[in-house]
């Protein structure tokens, strides 16, 4: 590798790295793109890596490595993508990395950092992305987290972190998802919040917040909102209960009514008498069964894990704790519409499609889970694994079947191609042996992610692959042991025709013009 190469790209391939990264590599000084991500990479990150000013992509994420993470990174001002996440990096995060005002997307999550959040991240005022989530972070929300206008997803939980949730938070109205949990957050929930129009997503629970639910929080449009774990009290505001418009239940619900009441039962035996007398009113008022049994399962999911993490968070007030999940219950009951649940023939091409494949876990390298094994006429096709339906259609929407042992073949009579209204299909580190991408995917007219990586498909990649005009992600390298191959001309149709995308990976296809192939690396 000669020190004036643009782009290093070693990740998820089926033969990791092993050791420590080399010094030489920071002889580099030309380097634009470093991904080292997904590999078995151990030892500290040197202070040398500042060396590389000219770097916009750092990814060093899913290794081993340890150590603190150094103040040099601060050296590179080109950064826009930092990723260190999933490592055991230790120590404070440096104050250095407010100097990167060109970063887009930071993520630090699950780590052992520790200290508090620098108040000099308040200068990264083009982040969009700011995940710090799974470490030992302490000391309060910085009121500085403001400033960042373009900010719209922020997780900060699963730490340490104390004091009030700080007003400036309602300056971030780009904002669509806030998750704070599992700190030790006190004081009111900041009526600014309220101001956050595009929030869908608001996880505050499992901290000290105290005081009344405010009344703007009727304004926002959210599909989530976990309040419970807290000390809140007084009414639900009116805000929040104008929003339910009412609606009647569809015949394929009626039929599940009796079994949902039952788990609402059953629930309610488990968790206190409240959440079940809560859950069991909503429904026989609302009569919205299905849409309550993805709650109930999600409520249950976080009991058992408030149990397990007893020795964490000691609870004072059982009785608030409940109340809390109470109000969370008739929060969510509140719902404007009814959601369609899966139409017939989606649930019948995705069983089709499921007997066309096995299952072997022990033949794929990531952390496989299963998700077919959900899969099953007895439920609706909207609550499997792996499954997103639109909540209007019922139409299946999303697919994500990555790294789930599946192995077989995909050729261009599979039932997968009847899911016509897919809008992001994941496929990645699966075992498709002499499949070839078929030029059905080019049907898939509404994809803004397609994922075919590290699933043993080889052969031609199809021209059709250019028809996807609303792809935004598209990931097509192949597995260590096959090939892939991409013709100027279909390359040319891609980078002309494919103008919303912002991620292309093509690590490892065999392009026919080496001149193609360069440009790729700059």
């Amino acid at each position: 590798m000669e020190s004036g190469s643009k782009c290093i790209s070693y990740s998820e391939t089926k033969r990791p790295l092993n050791g420590s990264i080399p010094a030489s590599l920071w002889n580099l000084t030309r380097l634009s793109i470093l991904h080292l991500n997904n590999n078995h990479l151990y030892g500290s990150i040197l202070e040398e890596i500042g060396y590389l000013r000219f770097l916009t992509y750092l990814r060093l994420n899913d290794n081993l490595l340890n150590g603190s993470i150094p103040a040099s990174l601060g050296n590179l001002n080109n950064l826009t993508i930092l990723y260190l996440h999933d490592n055991h990096l230790s120590g404070s995060i440096p104050e250095e990395i407010g100097y990167l005002r060109s970063l887009v997307k930071l993520s630090l999550k699950n780590n052992s950092l520790d200290g508090s959040i620098p108040a000099a991240l308040g200068n990264l005022t083009n982040l969009s992305f700011l995940y710090l989530y799974d470490n030992h972070l302490s000391g309060p929300i910085p009121e500085e987290i403001g400033y960042l206008r373009f900010l719209t997803d922020l997780r900060l939980h699963d730490n340490s972190l104390n004091g009030s949730i700080p007003a400036a938070l309602g300056n971030l109205t780009n904002l669509s998802l806030l998750l704070l949990y599992d700190n030790h957050l006190s004081g009111p929930i900041p009526e600014e919040i309220g101001y956050l129009r595009f929030l869908t997503d608001l996880q505050l629970y499992d901290n000290s917040l105290n005081g009344s639910i405010p009344a703007s929080l009727g304004n926002l449009n959210l599909s989530v909102l976990y309040l419970d774990g807290n000390h809140l009290s007084g009414p639900i505001p009116e805000e929040i209960e104008k929003t339910d418009t009412g609606s009647e239940l569809d015949e394929e619900s009626n039929s599940e009514f009796l079994n949902d009441f039952w788990k609402a039962a059953l629930m309610g035996y488990g968790s206190g008498l409240c959440i079940g007398l809560s859950i069991i009113y909503i429904m026989i008022s609302t009569r919205k069964p299905i849409c309550l049994a993805r709650i109930i399962v999600e409520l249950e999911r976080k009991i058992m894990m408030g149990k397990r993490k007893k020795q964490r968070k000691q609870r004072t007030d059982l009785i608030s704790y409940e109340i809390g999940l109470c109000i969370g219950l008739y929060v969510l009951s509140f719902s404007s519409s009814i959601p369609h649940s899966c139409r017939k023939d989606q649930s019948t091409a995705l069983l089709k499609f499921k007997k066309t494949l096995t299952l072997d876990p022990s033949l794929v390298t990531c952390s496989s889970y299963s998700y077919t094994s959900s899969w099953n006429k007895s439920r609706d096709c909207c609550s499997w694994d792996g499954v997103i339906c639109d909540e209007m259609t019922g139409c299946v929407i999303e697919l994500n079947l990555s790294c789930s042992g599946l192995v077989g073949k995909i050729d261009s009579n599979s039932s997968l191609f009847q899911l016509s209204h897919l809008q992001r299909l994941d496929l990645s580190s699966n075992i498709f042996s002499d499949s070839h991408i078929s030029p059905e995917f080019g049907r898939f007219s509404s994809l803004t992610l397609l994922d075919l990586s590290d699933s043993y498909f080889s052969g031609h990649i199809p021209s059709e692959i250019s028809h996807l005009s609303q792809l935004q992600s598209l990931h097509l390298s192949p597995s260590f042991e096959t090939i892939l191959r991409l013709t100027a001309h279909d390359l040319t149709l891609l980078l002309q025709n494919l103008t919303q995308l912002r991620e292309l990976d093509l690590t490892s296809i065999n392009i026919s013009s080496p001149f193609l192939q360069i440009f790729l690396l700059i």
